[in-house]
């Protein structure tokens, strides 16, 4: 109806002791004033703000005084005397995310318990662990609580970062994603309102979770994300996620650290029309000058202001209209705009009406000339888009944060309402796509390419005279293979070079699985992962002695793989 209301992490004192959730609504031609005062009576931090069918008005966050999430609702959307309340039922939690649909008065609230760093404690194996909740009733009571979805559990996440996960819901239809830095990003989705999960791998890493097994150098990066991830049901309830990429590295697995790579560039999508583990590159920070490359004014850290693990961009948030446009916002480097010593970032926004195929060029939506010295970041869109995009986001004068990168100290900033009318998002001018595959051949064996992306018409060439018109093909020659694909935004051409796999010790083997923790009824499938097409594979007798590398299996056990090199040699896992 034209009324939007905002909430955000708030101190009336410009004191850390006072923190408390910042609230203020526009009754669709004003807003009120700007709060002198926080919604809770003690510390608390992350809100997030709900609307029911009821027609109240909720506020979770969690509260650091009590190491507890604690809820205040009232019994209309824009005025009222809050009521506030501990959730003394639930866990120790902190770093909230909650979603209501607002047609029913049920709720859906993922959070971590408290990690030892903060005095708490290990929890079913994980310091840190994510669970899930469920409401039917606004809130007055728990149906689902402390539930730790499979999949989320010790064996892929022994801990986990605040924040590095986004929740979504569609009617009876829920889903979390999760991205934390170095293990990929997997999508749970219910389809019967939290009862049911399913599990998908929208990136698997390279580290994912075997990272005690696995030994890289600064030469030999790794590709995941960095914890900044979010997730949209579009309106046929198909789960669209969006993560900013990262590399890192390890060269000593015992110092519990890493290495991350903070110029970093892209923000990477994916829905479930994709092919599972196979997102592609949307966006990242713009060449604006358009000279081929990113410009900085130094070579250090120091010249980007850092957002924990993050690069050059990060923080998406998502929202849709009753027509099915996706719009998607996030923060990103500005290579032209800087204060001498560090570069901006600013708020940029992008759409697509056509399921994710092709998007609008990204729009700086704080570009306006005031912002030139002003760091305009933590962007959140309304998840419902009417005529205008609704964007509330953060605004100071100096890059980064203060609790990490470079720690500037911490003072006085803004929350910034933008709207920004949807019409100006009306040109398709990038079309994702890719292409993925096998790029080492075992000779008398063939790889597997495929194209990412949305296109109408393929057409392949390759050595030999190959040709195509599929969107997968599986050659058998060395040798460069070129797609041309036809797409909302014209043809567009991507290649892959094929070569010899000369080898002899055997191939390198990363094993998978589905599910690692099976229940009575399960079924799991385990992969043999590598990276070379024409290999043999002979699985035990207990995976059926199959030749594939996937089988799925029905019961708990060690399953044994035998993978075989053209070059001779076998690796056994």
């Amino acid at each position: 109806n034209g009324a939007v209301s905002a909430a955000w992490t708030f101190s009336s004192s410009n004191s850390w002791a006072t923190r408390g959730t910042g609230y203020n609504y526009f009754n669709g031609s004003s807003w009120g004033t700007a709060p002198t005062s926080e919604i809770e009576s003690e510390r608390t931090g992350w809100p997030s703000l709900l609307t029911l069918s009821s027609g109240k008005e909720v506020v979770i966050s969690h509260s650091t005084a009590s190491n507890i999430l604690r809820k205040s609702d009232r019994s209309s959307i824009g005025s009222g005397t809050w009521t506030q309340a501990n959730q003394t039922a639930l866990d120790a939690q902190v770093w909230n995310r909650a979603t209501s649909d607002a047609s029913n008065n049920t709720i859906h609230m993922i959070s971590m318990t408290l990690p030892t760093a903060l005095a708490g404690r290990v929890y079913n194996g994980c310091d840190g662990a994510l669970l899930y909740y469920r409401s039917t009733n606004g809130g007055t009571s728990w149906d689902i609580a402390d539930y730790q979805i499979q999949g989320l559990d010790s064996a892929y996440y022994p801990d986990m970062g605040g924040d590095a996960y986004a929740i979504d819901v569609k009617g009876d239809t829920v889903a979390i994603v999760t991205g934390e830095i170095g293990r990929g990003v997997q999508l749970f989705k219910s389809t019967n309102n939290g009862v049911n999960w399913s599990k998908t791998n929208v990136l698997e890493s390279d580290v994912w979770f075997i990272e005690d097994e696995v030994f890289v150098d600064t030469a030999n990066r790794l590709y995941t994300s960095d914890g900044n991830v979010t997730v949209l049901l579009d309106n046929d309830g198909k789960a669209h996620v969006w993560y900013a990429s990262m590399f890192i590295a390890n060269d000593d697995l015992t110092d519990g650290t890493f290495s991350y790579y903070p110029f970093t560039n892209g923000m990477d999508y994916w829905n479930e029309d994709f092919t599972e583990g196979e997102p592609v590159y949307l966006t990242g920070a713009l060449d604006i000058d358009g000279n081929g490359q990113l410009d900085l004014i130094g070579t250090t850290i120091d010249v980007v202001g850092r957002y924990g693990n993050g690069g050059l961009t990060g923080q998406p948030q998502a929202g849709i209209d009753e027509d099915g446009c996706i719009y998607l916002t996030y923060q990103s480097f500005r290579e032209d705009l800087d204060n001498g010593a560090q570069h901006y970032r600013h708020t940029y926004a992008m759409m697509s009406c056509d399921g994710g195929c092709s998007w609008s060029f990204p729009i700086d939506i704080t570009g306006a000339s005031a912002n030139n010295f002003s760091e305009c970041v933590y962007p959140t869109i309304a998840r419902r888009v009417d005529t205008a995009i609704h964007v509330l986001y953060m605004s100071d004068n100096e890059p980064g944060i203060a609790v990490s990168g470079d720690q500037d100290p911490a003072g006085v900033n803004k929350m910034i309402y933008l709207k920004e009318n949807v019409d100006r998002f009306d040109t398709a001018m990038i079309c994702p796509t890719g292409i993925i595959g096998d790029t080492l051949l075992c000779l008398g064996g063939s790889v597997d390419i495929e194209v990412l992306g949305c296109a109408s018409a393929y057409s392949w060439s390759g050595p030999g005279g190959f040709s195509a018109t599929t969107a997968s093909i599986s050659p058998t020659a060395v040798g460069t293979y070129t797609c041309t694909m036809t797409t909302a935004c014209g043809t567009q051409t991507e290649t892959i070079n094929v070569v010899e796999f000369t080898g002899t010790n055997g191939p390198s083997v990363v094993m998978s699985a589905t599910v690692n923790s099976m229940c009575a009824g399960d079924t799991s499938v385990i992969t043999a992962n590598t990276s070379i097409g024409g290999l043999t594979y002979q699985w035990s007798a207990n995976a059926a002695s199959a030749t594939t590398p996937s089988v799925t299996v029905t019961a708990p056990g060690t399953y044994d793989v035998t993978v075989t090199a053209c070059g001779g040699g076998a690796t056994q896992e």
